[in-house]
């Protein structure tokens, strides 16, 4: 019994080793400008990066200037065709936390833009 689980074992390591990593994906360049239909955002920096999307820190930029206002940008990718939802699950939980009572919604982040870019082409 024991040997047929060590092969078993075996067998997992190996197809284990045989899946092919996940696709990386196109990063913001630092200092790019975002556009959105309310406001417009300069990456800063990238805060964090995991499996289905990365954070940036950006700042706001006004018509004048720069703003002092930073704030967190999540971005989602499509994988493979498929489109993924859960920034977009996000966004509807984000906003329907808004007509909460503030006791409630304290915990909840504000959405302050929101937008999408249909090709993400940084080199």
């Amino acid at each position: 019994m024991e040997r047929r689980e060590q092969e078993r074992r075996k067998r997992e390591k190996e197809k284990e080793k045989q899946r092919k990593p996940p696709a990386k994906r196109p990063k913001l360049p630092i200092g790019v400008i975002i556009n959105t239909d309310r406001s417009r955002y300069e990456v800063l920096e990238l805060l964090g990066a995991g499996g289905f999307g990365d954070v940036y820190k950006v700042r706001q930029v006004d018509e004048a200037g720069r703003d002092d206002d930073t704030f967190a940008l999540k971005t989602e990718t499509n994988t493979s065709g498929k489109i993924l939802n859960r920034l977009k699950m996000e966004m509807t939980i984000l906003q329907e936390s808004e007509s909460l009572p503030e006791e409630k919604r304290k915990h909840f982040i504000k959405m302050i833009d929101r937008g999408e870019v249909r090709c993400l082409c940084c080199h």
